[in-house]
């Protein structure tokens, strides 16, 4: 029987590598090799244990005993070498060094979810936030696994049974769960005016574990702008990490990029470009996919019309990636890449 959510002050006697079986205690060993995404460096790991009947269904405690509960591990980054009572369980595994979220619901596997911290939530927790406004911040650094594979033949293993005394040994392929936006401006008269950031709406705030699905209610997010010097014709650049954008209800007003301006001698200002329509055909046209592991660009062209700065949308460059809105993390599709050319003038 599992007595609380065990959070490792006994990692002495039950850590990730401990190896000495206590034959008074009902448990097994657990080896859980983790093999991360190509370029990926975590610091540590979380492994979570949910008991679980056999079926996979969640235990109820008989009448008057305590509660099952989960069991988390603080791991190194190459994976779970230890104990655990016997029982079913469903695993969680992910990188103990995220930045800018929080795990909520953690003790209940169905429930746990990851969500953005808002800024004020980051300002609260002794960190700068810039732009006091409704926004949450940029996620950084998740990757999360939410079953296990059998090492031999790749075989997702959704529920792990532990027996008394035996050992048994699967393998955690956690995936990357945060998307990169890259904005770039051309700016017509950059030696006139400047790009003091900006803000970009339509982007998800929180990650469900279980599904790899991410919330569909619509946030927006601040960014800085820096200048850029290359060949690509643009003179300001900001990449935005998000979890993930959300579909668009209409065809306008979900994606926009508010910008603040700020020119010599005036008062700052905001220009808004609509980036929606060319979301929603980017999506439509590609079966609802967002790369993960290549950037999403969108190319902004600021310019004066009739004395007016003015925002023109002028492509949204995917490439080919990883991962899906919607889909279990355990899909991989392949993407061809793609160019969609288009002019929205606001």
């Amino acid at each position: 029987m599992l007595f609380g959510a065990l959070f490792f002050a006994l990692a002495a006697e039950t850590g990730c590598t401990k190896e000495t079986l206590d034959h008074y205690k009902n448990e097994g060993f657990v080896d859980i090799e983790l093999a991360w995404p190509e370029g990926a460096a975590p610091k540590g790991t979380r492994v979570l244990f949910y008991p679980v009947a056999a079926d996979g269904k969640a235990v109820a405690a008989a009448e008057g005993e305590q509660a099952l509960t989960y069991q988390s591990f603080e791991c190194p980054a190459d994976g779970f070498h230890g104990r655990v009572p016997v029982g079913s369980y469903k695993v969680l595994v992910y990188n103990s060094d995220t930045e800018n979220l929080i795990l909520r619901g953690e003790d209940d596997y169905d429930k746990a979810t990851f969500h953005v911290m808002t800024e004020s939530e980051l300002a609260a927790a002794g960190k700068n936030a810039a732009r006091a406004k409704e926004c949450i911040t940029q996620p950084k650094n998740l990757f999360v696994a939410n079953c296990v594979h059998n090492p031999a033949d790749g075989q997702r293993i959704d529920v792990v049974t532990v027996q008394f005394r035996e050992r048994i040994e699967v393998k955690a392929q956690p995936k990357a769960c945060v998307k990169t936006v890259i904005l770039r401006f051309k700016v017509e008269g950059d030696d006139l005016i400047a790009l003091d950031g900006g803000t970009f709406s339509g982007v998800s705030p929180s990650h469900h574990c279980a599904t790899a699905k991410c919330a569909t209610t619509s946030e927006s997010v601040n960014f800085p702008t820096d200048r850029v010097t290359d060949n690509s014709g643009y003179n300001y650049k900001a990449e935005i990490s998000v979890l993930d954008l959300i579909k668009p209800n209409s065809g306008f007003g979900t994606h926009t990029v508010r910008l603040n301006v700020v020119p010599n001698g005036g008062d700052p200002y905001t220009v808004t470009a609509d980036v929606t329509k060319v979301v929603d055909q980017f999506l439509k046209d590609n079966g609802g996919t967002i790369p993960v592991t290549i950037p999403v660009e969108v190319g902004i062209e600021l310019k004066k019309i009739g004395g007016v700065l003015t925002a023109q949308v002028t492509d949204w460059i995917p490439g080919t990636g990883g991962g899906t809105i919607g889909d279990p993390v355990e899909n991989e599709v392949d993407r061809k890449s793609t160019r969609l050319n288009s002019s929205h003038q606001i």
